[in-house]
């Protein structure tokens, strides 16, 4: 019998169970297709909004899908990638099934480790929401209806946003800047990451995996909240979801748990463009729509 690295997992298993490219080996055609989807959905708009600045390097940028009334209620969408890869111009499709029924949705790119640290990636993502407060109002949001939406890395980097305390990020934000959250297949607990071979990227340390686990802060959003994953994903991401809702529910979170039958970690994102899955309909329920 192989020695334990994690739990009961050795270092094969352990490696699957944090992998997503294995468990889904087409996984980077799917990526593929909804890139190309996004691309001709943002070219079929007569004035898109894209690669607005809200920051100084050369990956905070952000495109903005408006809806055509103003004072709409807000998404902000996130992308995953485990903090190493991906971008923006893959996720417009999101913008896709809600910018035409009353929401104005924006979907931002993040630097990627190891050129910078996790930390710094949490950072620019509570200077998106800045950027939202102050200026989403021209794309007529409405800054008092902001929600968000991220998957995988982006579903962790959503719960760091409810935890956040915006007061202390700019004394000019509400505290309860971020009224609702959806996170699919999010990362809730670092520190198994620590023994993964991710970490050759993130280089998370003890003491820094700890600070950006949100399974161990405090939400500062009451809810409405939805944690889903796949139920063809791992046990561990599974495991992180359940026992992540069942500590903020402890801490006082309006939180749902969600278990999307037949879905893995890549389609129960794709299957936000279909008007009968379950996770739009709640992602639109969440949005007041």
């Amino acid at each position: 019998m192989n020695t334990p690295v994690y739990r009961d997992y050795d270092a094969e298993e352990f490696e699957r169970q944090y992998n997503a490219r294995i468990l889904v080996p087409d996984c980077e055609e799917t990526v593929t297709a909804l890139t190309e989807r996004s691309r001709k959905y943002r070219a079929g708009l007569d004035d898109p909004q894209l690669d607005i600045p809200y920051g100084t390097s050369a990956r905070e940028r952000l495109d903005v899908f408006p809806a055509a009334d103003p004072r709409s209620p807000v998404l902000l969408y996130i992308h995953g990638g485990y903090w190493r890869s991906r971008d923006k111009d893959s996720y417009s499709f999101v913008a896709e099934a809600l910018a035409g029924s009353g929401v104005t949705v924006v979907v931002c790119s993040y630097s990627h480790c190891p050129h910078v640290t996790l930390g710094h990636i949490v950072r620019q993502m509570r200077a998106v929401c800045t950027w939202i407060w102050n200026h989403i109002e021209h794309y007529n949001g409405n800054a008092h209806q902001l929600c968000v939406c991220g998957n995988s890395a982006g579903g962790h980097l959503s719960a760091m946003l409810a935890a956040t305390d915006w007061t202390e990020v700019d004394v000019t934000l509400p505290p309860d800047l971020i009224k609702g959250a959806m996170i699919l297949s999010g990362l809730f607990d670092l520190e198994p990451l620590l023994l993964h071979s991710v970490n050759e990227a993130v280089n998370l340390t003890p003491e820094s995996a700890r600070r950006h686990s949100p399974i161990l802060l405090q939400p500062t959003l009451a809810g409405p909240f939805v944690c889903a994953v796949g139920g063809n994903e791992s046990d561990e991401f599974k495991r992180q979801s359940r026992e992540f809702t069942e500590a903020w529910r402890e801490r006082g979170a309006d939180i749902e748990y969600v278990e999307v039958a037949n879905r893995d970690h890549f389609s129960i994102v794709t299957d936000l463009t279909q008007n009968g899955y379950v996770m739009l309909q709640k992602l639109r329920q969440l949005l007041g729509q």
